[in-house]
């Protein structure tokens, strides 16, 4: 019971600091405590893995009407959410308003589906952003129309499906029926937690999308599936650049652990996709739009740092959720020295998760299974690009709270696991 509750109530703090922690700590304070209870959550999963020379999961012995009964259960807990996803989508019907990712998303497809070129500047009005969202994060969009149904619904779909196949493997793992519902809802926490008090961010963004795909990587590392991961990771990888930070110490680790083969199969099906999705039919087209997004996106950045408005308000820091406010009042030099400054340290921190990552591995591998280490790195690596990046938008925490939501899901079974094992002698 202990571990469930704090395996809860992390995962509720972390919430409470991401939306309105900010009102009471202010900007530059709320920061340092979201952080801390985002590292608090890999640290306490970490020292219960440590505590216990045992990783052995015990796997409940289950009948496909049993696993079925379970990926109803997570269609449902997900699904419950429909209706007020719904009235967010009428309330926000016009997301263009306030942000721009989602007419270049859709434009993205639409110029796709006409079979003209997605990647170019897409004109709003009074600028023209060059769009840099990868395929996976705007070809979903090309079910809404056969559907008639709002884009934005078909990205809630894709994460209802996501937790269905989270509840699907939680059917075999141990503890009572109680403990595994907590766990299966806890993905849904940052749904609600965004449509009470985020539904702009995420209405007027796609990361619903992103969401459901890391909860589906999330998914293959908890019920240590290897042919789920390498889907998770295609997904990932073709839909948002996040995932390459952590590639390499999963890389390393899975070559150490799994051989030659089966690593030449992970990142074989990875080659191929990126080949087939991404490359042959885009980037050989006009090998230009990768550079040319990234200075669209670094000039964006430093205006961000610049702020709007008289007197400038640098308004992705104004909720306190990130350290980009801190390196802009520590740095010096013009903005756009001061976002370069940022990303080398966003580098280093990077760097140092790969470094320190693969040494902690080598020293505790014996008492930290494989799938657990990478799903705690992976939460890391995502962290860390976002805590310490110079432009980090809230709407960007909700694929980080879904893994939250998992990693909280292990500490509570974690516990359920080895009380299993000691009662059995």
């Amino acid at each position: 019971m202990k571990h469930l509750l704090v395996g809860c109530g992390l995962l509720i703090l972390q919430i409470y600091f991401t939306f309105i922690g900010v009102s009471v700590f202010h900007k530059y304070f709320n920061p340092v405590l979201l952080f801390a209870v985002s590292m608090a959550i890999p640290a306490y999963l970490i020292w219960l893995c440590l505590g216990h020379s045992s990783q052995t999961t015990k796997q409940n012995v289950t009948t496909w009407w049993q696993r079925g009964l379970w990926l109803m259960g997570g269609l449902l807990v997900a699904f419950v959410a429909y209706e007020e996803f719904r009235k967010a989508c009428v309330k926000f019907s016009e997301p263009e308003k306030w942000s721009d990712v989602l007419p270049q998303l859709r434009t993205q497809y639409e110029r796709f589906s006409r079979g003209e070129f997605p990647y170019d500047v897409v004109e709003l009005i009074g600028y023209s952003p060059m769009p840099v969202y990868m395929p996976l994060h705007w070809l979903p969009i090309g079910l809404a129309a056969p559907l008639h149904l709002d884009i934005r619904l078909i990205g809630f779909g894709f994460f209802v499906l996501s937790v269905a196949i989270y509840g699907w493997y939680l059917a075999a793992k141990s503890g009572t029926t109680l403990v595994r519902l907590v766990v299966l809802i806890l993905p849904t926490f940052p749904l609600w937690a965004f449509l009470r008090w985020g539904e702009l961010d995420l209405m007027v963004s796609y990361e619903v999308v992103i969401g459901a795909y890391y909860l589906l990587l999330a998914t293959g590392l908890f019920a240590r599936q290897l042919w789920l991961v390498a889907i998770g990771i295609i997904l990932c990888v073709l839909s948002r650049y996040t995932l390459i930070f952590w590639l390499p110490l999963f890389a390393i680790i899975l070559l150490y652990e799994k051989g030659w083969k089966k690593s030449f199969w992970v990142w074989g099906a990875l080659a191929a996709s990126i080949l087939l999705v991404y490359i042959i039919p885009f980037y050989l087209k006009d090998p230009s739009i990768f550079s040319r997004g990234m200075t669209y996106y670094t000039g964006a950045t430093v205006a961000e740092w610049q702020g709007y408005g008289d007197p400038p308000v640098s308004y992705s820091m104004e909720g306190g959720i990130h350290f980009a406010a801190y390196m802009k009042s520590i740095f010096s030099g013009d903005m756009a020295h001061r976002v370069h400054l940022a990303r080398l340290v966003q580098g280093t921190v990077l760097l140092s998760l790969l470094v320190g990552g693969w040494l902690f591995y080598r020293r505790w591998r014996d008492r930290i299974d494989f799938y657990t280490f990478s799903l705690i790195g992976l939460y890391l690596f995502v962290s860390a690009y976002y805590f310490f990046g110079p432009l980090t938008y809230r709407y960007y925490y909700f694929p980080l709270l879904v893994l939250s939501s998992v990693l909280c899901g292990k500490i509570i079974m974690h516990s359920i696991q080895y009380v299993d094992r000691k009662d059995k002698g």
